[in-house]
């Protein structure tokens, strides 16, 4: 079986299951990355010019917090993009923003929130291929003990409605193309 399988990890923690790891944390990674969530322009602006990051992931909330940062020129990464609907996924698919779907928010919710959860990743899915949106799983591990390797994030995909091919995509190839256009 291999070790490596050629995947790209945008949020997590380094470990030989990933060819490359992207982290929050700098110098845990191959790219550093800033996750904003809410706040006002001028405050993000700020921290992205001090922080200096590869790439940024912005944390996603109602529709109308939605919008303003799937306009953001700045934002490359969408986290937790429900609720979503035809519009935003239009814009994100114009200003070339990915969906990120990350498996550490389901696994630390449980019972009726995890349910809730599950169904909100369901309509983004079905919402992104509609709209042929580029999305993302990420493992989003801490550390080696919640690691995930790229198969069990494969099959998370498919439990959200993507087919085999469209899920091995969302963890290898859609986050590749990413990297490569980052290291550039």
């Amino acid at each position: 079986m291999l070790r490596n399988y050629l995947a790209v990890d945008l949020r997590g923690y380094a470990n030989p299951y990933y060819a490359h790891v992207a982290s929050t944390v700098r110098g845990a990674g191959d790219l550093y990355a800033v996750e904003v969530c809410d706040g006002p322009y001028a405050k993000r602006k700020a921290l992205l010019k001090a922080e200096h990051p590869d790439f940024v992931i912005a944390r996603g909330g109602d529709l109308s917090h939605n919008r303003k940062l799937l306009e953001d020129p700045d934002i490359a990464v969408m986290s937790r993009p429900y609720p979503l609907d035809d519009t935003l996924a239009k814009i994100a698919r114009d200003n070339n923003v990915l969906l990120e779907l990350c498996f550490a928010d389901v696994r630390a919710a449980s019972g009726y929130a995890r349910s809730r959860m599950l169904q909100s990743l369901m309509r983004t899915v079905s919402v992104a291929r509609k709209r042929s949106v580029p999305l993302v799983l990420t493992s989003g591990a801490t550390d080696e003990y919640s690691l995930v390797t790229p198969r069990e994030l494969a099959a998370f995909g498919t439990v959200l409605g993507l087919d085999p091919c469209e899920a091995k995509a969302a963890v290898t190839t859609v986050p590749r193309t990413f990297f490569q256009g980052m290291v550039r």
